[in-house]
Formats: C-alpha cells, sequence, structure tokens
C-alpha cells in the first residue's frame, strides 16, 4: 500500500524519545561523580551541576555567597539555586550555604572538577556499574557507556526471562546480564553489588527502584543513582542514601519546551517542576538586558543570570558586567518571574519591577 509521506518527508520538526533523554541524563550524572544533576549548556561551553552539601571539607558551609571570591580565588562559578529542607530559592548574596543544602552551580566545564572540590567531592568516575531493569532506558544506558566508556564494566539485572534473553543477545560482550529480581540480596551478590561503584536503578516501578537503590547501598555499593516516576518520593530520597534521582517527567519536559518557549531562548533545563528553569537565552538588541551593567538595571527577584557567552568565551557575570546584543545567558528563572524574565529578554523595558 502506498503511504501519504515518505521516510524523508514526514511533516515533523522535532522527535523525542523520553528513554533516550533519559538515559543522556544518567550517563551525564556517569561522568560527574558526586553530582546529584548536570547538563551542558551553551553548546557545552557551560557546565551546569548540582551539588549536595553534606561534606564537612565542603568550603562554603556557613559561608555568605558574597565571600565565595575571598575563600575560593578566581571561582568562576556562581550559586544559582539553593535546596534547603525540601524548599529550593534563587539565592541573594547575603544568603548563606548551610550543611545540608543541594545547590546548583554554573561553571566552565574546565572547572568542574575544582568546583567539585571546593563543595567537598572528590569521587572517581565509576568504572564498575550496575543497572537494575533492562527496559528501553537500561538498554539504551548500557549501549552509550559501551559507545562512549568503553572502560567501564556494565552488569545489567533484569526480571523478565525473555526480556534479559533479548537484551543478552542485543549487547552481546558490551555487557553480562543476569536474569532475577533486585530485590533477592542472593541476585545482587551474583552481580557482586558489593564491588561496584554505582548502581542504577531504572525499572518501571518506582518502588523497586528505591528499594533495590538501598539494598545495594547497604550491601557496599557506593553510589546509587534511582529513577523516580512519583513527585512526592523525592524528599525522602537523601534520608535513605539514595545519592540521584533521576525525574524522566522533568527531563522530558526539558527537553519539549527548548522548541516552544520564547524565540529568544534556546534552551532551558527544568530543576524541579514546581519551581523553575535554568535557560539558555540570547540577548536582543534594544532589551533591557542590554541597556546597563547587570547591577544596576533591576533584574527581576527570581530571575539570576549564571553566565554570559560571547563567541567562545565564558563570563562568570558580576555586577559591573555588561550584556551585549547578541551575547548568550545561562540564567535561573523562577515559574514567578517567567513572565517579567521573558519581557527583560524580549526588550520590553516598562517594567522596572
Amino acid at each position: 500500500s502506498r503511504t501519504l509521506y515518505g521516510a524523508d518527508q514526514l511533516p515533523i520538526d522535532v522527535v523525542i524519545s523520553p528513554e533516550v533523554e533519559v538515559a543522556n541524563g544518567i550517563a551525564r550524572r556517569l561522568r560527574t561523580p558526586g553530582a546529584f544533576d548536570t547538563m551542558p549548556l551553551a553548546d557545552g561551553k557551560v557546565q551546569l551541576i548540582g551539588i549536595h552539601c553534606d561534606n564537612k571539607a565542603c568550603v562554603f558551609i556557613g559561608r555568605q555567597l558574597r565571600d565565595v571570591p575571598g575563600i575560593l580565588p578566581d571561582p568562576h562559578m556562581i550559586v544559582v539555586a539553593v535546596i534547603r529542607d525540601g524548599e529550593a530559592f534563587v539565592p541573594k548574596p547575603d544568603d548563606r550555604i548551610q550543611m545540608g543544602d543541594d545547590v546548583y552551580v554554573v561553571t566552565e566545564p574546565s572547572r568542574v572538577d575544582r568546583v567539585m572540590t571546593a563543595f567537598g567531592h572528590e569521587e572517581r568516575v565509576a568504572r564498575r556499574v550496575v543497572i537494575i531493569g533492562g527496559g528501553n532506558v537500561g538498554l539504551n544506558l548500557a549501549n552509550m557507556l559501551a559507545r562512549e566508556a568503553p572502560y567501564v564494566r556494565v552488569k545489567i539485572i533484569e526480571n523478565l526471562r525473555e526480556r534479559a534473553e533479548f537484551i543478552s543477545r542485543d549487547l552481546g560482550e558490551k555487557a553480562v546480564v543476569l536474569h532475577g529480581d533486585a530485590l533477592d540480596t542472593d541476585v545482587l551478590d551474583e552481580a557482586n553489588i558489593g564491588s561496584a561503584e554505582t548502581v542504577v536503578a531504572v525499572t518501571n516501578d518506582d518502588e523497586t527502584n528505591i528499594f533495590s537503590s538501598v539494598l545495594a547501598k547497604r550491601m557496599g555499593c557506593k553510589r546509587a543513582i534511582t529513577l523516580v516516576n512519583k513527585s512526592s518520593y523525592e524528599p525522602i530520597m537523601p534520608s535513605l542514601g539514595i545519592d540521584a534521582v533521576v525525574s524522566p517527567n522533568a527531563i522530558t519536559i526539558s527537553t519539549i519546551l527548548r522548541h516552544v518557549r520564547h524565540r529568544s531562548v534556546t534552551a532551558l533545563y527544568t530543576l524541579r517542576e514546581e519551581f523553575g528553569e535554568v535557560i539558555e537565552a540570547q540577548a536582543q538588541e534594544g532589551s533591557k538586558l542590554t541597556s546597563g551593567p547587570l547591577g544596576t538595571i533591576g533584574l527581576p527577584d527570581g530571575f539570576l543570570i549564571g553566565a554570559v557567552v560571547r563567541g567562545n568565551e565564558v563570563e562568570i557575570p558580576k555586577g559591573e558586567t555588561h550584556v551585549r546584543p547578541g551575547d548568550s545567558i545561562i540564567a535561573m528563572v523562577t515559574y514567578k518571574a517567567l513572565r517579567k524574565a521573558e519581557a527583560v529578554l524580549a526588550g520590553d523595558k516598562s517594567d522596572r519591577s
């Protein structure tokens, strides 16, 4: 039978695969051990990283953000969001980092290791990874690791025999596939979970992911990355010892919104569904953003610029930084401030609040 459109003529601009997007998100977290979230922006010139402040070695604990340059000379980083006791906010210069905070930091990729060390994290990249769940996310992740990090030894635990046999054939020598229940300690022992640096739980059941991650950590695994669909579970994850939570909804929404937001916004990333987004936007001619030094133009509360990109140069902004038309900015925007931020980006100078 004849089809209406050929494969190369379908009237579709963008095809998004949630499973691939989630696998990409997990792979990014594996590249930056110690970070619970990470995202490249500005074509890889800028890095957004989420960091747990749970280590006494963190040099910023108890210090005001305005003091960061004195603590870490040439810090080349800015804290754009803080999550404290389940509540997120965009910090001001007189805010202090507290033990137990989760922070989102904007920096350059070449500075990531230095920033992580300053926050007390010196974990090494995992070379032994156990993936729990051989669905599309687990299979995509295993293939990504085989392609991008062939030094990583991967084991997969899959509960369904037919699926385990399928992914074993598909992956070949790229991974060892075990058939069994990840909530069975004998199966985890067979996977040698105690010697693994990271367990990644990505079944289609939140409870299985959470409890298998907890079991793996108790059996000696150093780090757990856990896929959780229910946002109501997220606040309790740190108390269970889970190091990084992956939200398929947040990752997929971020990908979709890159294609539908205001024309000056070229990419964005949802931090928390109810809080806000990190955006990448181009400064427009005649906009309020380009009207003077950042410290003088009166940006709205909830709108914090973390980096200015001009060609191949990246500047972590100060009050005297002047954004020029055509520059790209990386900024944290809360949903409450989103309309005002879009007006600033679009050149509406009428809003000075």
